[in-house]
């Protein structure tokens, strides 16, 4: 046999067999990464996992597994499942020049939601997906939902398609979703919803770090509507400390005729010590509430918040703002917490030191009623001025000043101290 050929051919052997070893390991490393995920540590998530299967073949693999999400408002230790959605998927893990391995998936709710879902649409609807992994370690995935209807004596609902895609790339995440149109309508009239938007950036998706941005085109409703609805939050990391700023904003509202443009309220939470928010949000990620903890939870919910107002913070409302034809009202309000250089174990809390306090308002024209605004100056909360009014607070070393005018606030100062003293015990 010509030389050549055999060595062609015996190329080309160590290639296919180089190919399907690289696809078999491929589909080791999913098996692998889909492990981790049914096994998550515990308090990184509410969402439990069970009934895991894997069917690991040469160059394609399937299986399933059922997520369980524990109802928020549940009153047991243990809570009970507010929902339970079962996953399908194959992956085809062949490598290829593009990716390293593609694969579609089926979710489908079962027990009582599917019971539920079925008996108001008439069907169980799977949301299904669609995605690769690429040789950057990404993993990019499109997903859909089908549109739904259902209409019942007293009750139409329809809901539009709903498509978006997610993308994973180590501790990145980053979610869109799009939902064109939503209709309600029942005895008290017609909700239409539409253009509805929302798209998550995360840094690290274990730590909550990032950007989400949710928005609404309009809001039709019987007595009005809403238009240009914006919500945006966005947390960041700086050393051990965690800022969050939340903002909401509304182009304009019109309610019993009645038109208010403008509505803007930022609100944000500074200078919070880190572990101290990773402990509680442990815990409530699998307590759910704060109202049933057990003694344990309880401790943990304590020494972290013993130790949030050790460090200090700040927290309030930077800008909150709404105009109408007849005036724009605008205020801010700021409250600090002091750190202090005791000991988290015996910390008792000092209002008189540790508290400031800042707030502002301002209405011009007539932004509000007169009626509100009389009783306002007649309770010395609001001064009048030059085509408004005005109003100021302010706390600090344990004095409080409302308008330029010294208050009275020596009690009050020490009935806050014993309250979060008492409150910060460990039990």
């Amino acid at each position: 046999m010509n030389k050549k050929l055999v060595s062609v051919f015996t190329l080309g052997v160590i290639l296919a067999v180089g190919w399907v070893g690289a696809s078999a390991y491929v589909g080791f490393k999913a098996q692998q990464e889909l492990t981790v995920l049914t096994h998550p540590p515990l308090g990184t998530t509410p969402l439990r996992f069970s009934d895991a299967t894997h069917d690991q073949g040469l160059l394609t693999s399937k299986g399933s597994m059922i997520v369980h999400y524990p109802d928020p408002d549940a009153d047991q230790q243990s809570p009970a499942d507010l929902f339970q959605v079962k996953i399908n998927y194959t992956i085809d893990h062949r490598v290829m020049l593009t990716h390293l391995s593609t694969y579609a998936l089926t979710a489908n709710l079962i027990g009582d939601g599917a019971q539920a879902v079925t008996a108001l649409f008439g069907q169980n609807p799977s949301l299904t997906g669609q995605g690769r992994w690429g040789w950057d370690g990404q993993v990019l995935s499109r997903y859909g939902l089908p549109a739904l209807k259902s209409e019942q004596a007293d009750f139409t609902f329809e809901m539009s398609p709903i498509n978006g895609q997610f993308s994973i790339k180590q501790a990145e995440l980053d979610f869109e979703m799009s939902l064109p149109s939503l209709l309600v309508a029942d005895a008290d009239g017609v909700t239409r919803i539409s253009d509805v938007q929302a798209t998550l950036m995360t840094k690290d998706r274990y730590t909550g770090e990032g950007r989400s941005v949710f928005t609404i085109g309009q809001v039709q409703f019987p007595d009005g509507q809403a238009q240009a609805i914006k919500f945006v939050g966005e947390s960041v990391y700086v050393g051990d400390r965690l800022n969050v700023s939340i903002g909401k904003a509304i182009g304009g509202l019109t309610v019993a005729g009645t038109t208010v443009s403008n509505l803007k309220l930022d609100i944000l939470l500074e200078g919070l010590y880190a572990k101290s928010m990773a402990s509680l949000s442990a815990v409530m990620n699998v307590a759910g509430n704060l109202d049933d903890l057990t003694p344990a939870q309880q401790r943990v919910v304590k020494d972290a918040m013993r130790d949030l107002i050790t460090h200090g913070f700040s927290v309030g409302i930077t800008d909150m703002q709404a105009a109408t034809k007849d005036g724009v009202a605008k205020a801010s309000a700021m409250l600090q917490v002091k750190p202090t250089a005791q000991a988290s174990s015996t910390l008792a809390f000092d209002a008189a030191k540790q508290l400031v306090f800042n707030a502002n308002l301002d209405l011009e024209g007539s932004a509000i009623s007169p009626s509100l605004t009389a009783i306002g100056t007649m309770m010395g909360v609001i001064v009048e001025r030059q085509n408004g009014f005005k109003g100021s607070m302010t706390l600090d070393q344990g004095q409080l000043v409302v308008n330029g005018t010294n208050v009275p606030f020596e009690a009050e100062a020490a009935q806050i101290s014993a309250i979060i003293t008492e409150f910060l015990k460990t039990p």
